[in-house]
């Protein structure tokens, strides 16, 4: 989801809930205000919140961060359609950023058919790369990390080699 608002709606938590309850791996924008101010989808429980980063891991200067971020997504020079069947190269925004992460949610689950959401999520928080110390004062506060695909496909939780992703990026 790429929207947002600061504002909590008992409704659309409860619809968030019951999505997840039917096996759904909701994931959203984290804001674009470079504040730690909730943003709603975002920070409802149970929805994956992304936050942009530069393609190094350091936070992308408009980006939202907190307690609520997920994991961050590189947003770096991502080529997106203009509407004329022509590519643009854009920089930055948490809209850009988090169907990168959803994408990477979705490799991890067609490799693991078999896993739950919940083990889909874990995975794919567990194998972020640390950016703490690239981004002081934001420690912690940018979810597990800038998102791994290579790891996320290739490790176990535990940390071993599972499989050989047979894709490449």
């Amino acid at each position: 989801m790429l929207l947002g608002c600061t504002t909590f709606s008992n409704a659309n938590s409860d619809a968030v809930a019951y999505a997840r309850s039917l096996g759904a791996i909701i994931v959203a924008a984290a804001g674009n205000s470079n504040n730690s101010i909730p943003i709603y989808p975002a920070a409802y429980p149970g929805v994956v919140a992304i936050a942009s980063l530069a393609n190094s891991g350091v936070k992308w200067s408009g980006s939202n961060y907190g307690g609520y971020v997920d994991a961050g997504a590189p947003n770096e020079s991502v080529y997106t359609t203009t509407g004329s069947s022509t590519y643009l190269s854009i920089t930055g925004t948490t809209s850009y950023a988090s169907p990168i992460g959803a994408a990477m949610l979705a490799l991890i689950r067609s490799q693991n058919p078999g896993w739950t959401s919940t083990q889909v999520i874990n995975q794919f928080k567990a194998t972020c790369d640390d950016i703490n110390a690239l981004n002081p004062g934001r420690e912690n506060l940018l979810g597990g990390g800038k998102i791994n695909a290579y790891r996320a496909l290739n490790r176990s939780l535990s940390g071993t080699i599972s499989k050989a992703a047979s894709c490449s990026f």
